[in-house]
């Protein structure tokens, strides 16, 4: 099997879109960035 680097095009501000989603609905569950960091095994600096 073949594999190729594909090649993404994603909107300007994709980051800035990804980032509001995350805080929107960290939010709506109640977490904070701290816990949301602990869920997704990421450091808090990370998040």
């Amino acid at each position: 099997m073949t594999t190729f680097k594909r090649n993404f095009k994603f909107e300007k501000n994709i980051m800035v879109r990804i980032s509001a989603n995350i805080r929107k609905y960290r939010l709506l569950a109640g977490i904070t960035q701290e816990q949301l960091a602990v869920d997704v095994g990421k450091s808090y600096d990370f998040i």
